[in-house]
């Protein structure tokens, strides 16, 4: 049993290894993408980019998450590693943070029971910030063709 299970091991790793390229660090070809998102001129905060490439087979997708001042740059397996040249369809969301509601009604209060049901139910709710349109990649309207070189400063601009 110990054999396999060392067998094992030794096959995932080498399947890792597979996937991942023999770059040390990550995948082999990987370019710099950075810009900012604004939503009616002005930056966003912790908005969440999905760049879904236009040609699966060729790509792979890749992620980023804008800072206080709107910027961003693009991740594909590691912060900051970049993303792999090719065109993409971007999708751009920003969730609302669950919140708590405080219960503020008396203990033996009648309505107490549903006053709790409502408010665990909705504690746990969570929104979507920004137009529904930009959720997804195929209704976002947002392409980027990134080359070889790289890009810096990739403007989205939301209204």
């Amino acid at each position: 049993m110990r054999k396999s299970f060392f067998l094992l091991a030794i096959l995932l790793c080498a399947t890792c290894a597979l996937t991942l390229g023999c770059k040390k660090g990550g995948l082999a070809g990987l370019v710099q993408l950075t810009g900012t998102v604004t939503l009616n001129g002005e930056p966003i905060e912790g908005a969440q980019l999905t760049f879904a490439p236009d040609d699966a087979t060729n790509g792979r997708s890749a992620l980023a998450k804008t800072a206080a001042d709107g910027s961003f740059t693009a991740m594909t397996l590691a912060p900051g590693d970049g993303i792999l040249p090719g065109s993409y369809k971007v999708a751009v969301r920003k969730m609302s943070e669950p919140t708590e509601s405080a219960v503020t009604s008396d203990v033996n209060d009648a309505s107490h029971d549903a006053e709790v049901a409502a408010n665990s139910a909705s504690k746990d709710e969570v929104k979507d910030l920004l137009p529904i349109q930009y959720a997804s990649p195929m209704t976002s309207g947002i392409t980027v063709t990134v080359e070889k070189g790289g890009l810096s400063d990739f403007k989205i601009e939301l209204k």
